[in-house]
């Protein structure tokens, strides 16, 4: 995408749930002023988690925050609380 003015930087994680059964598609999202930490995008993946209830197939790009050694190592363990 290209910036066509001089305005802050709005960044977005979104999370999309397919429908299944009954259970309408739903988009949930997370915003922020400038770019995600590793701690943002691991708050942001608990959350989605929390809502879905359900395992989460995680698609992203190459930011480097995605592939850092704290957010491989959260999306590698397995998760606390919450159903498999």
């Amino acid at each position: 995408m290209r910036r066509r003015d001089k305005r802050r930087e709005v960044s977005s994680i979104v999370a999309l749930v397919a429908p299944y059964g009954r259970r309408p598609a739903r988009l949930y999202s997370r915003h922020r002023e400038g770019s995600f930490t590793s701690q943002d995008i691991i708050a942001a993946l608990r959350y989605f988690r929390g809502k879905v209830g359900r395992p989460l197939t995680i698609v992203w790009d190459g930011l480097n925050q995605h592939h850092s050694a704290e957010t491989l190592d959260f999306v590698t363990r397995p998760p606390r609380g919450l159903p498999p």
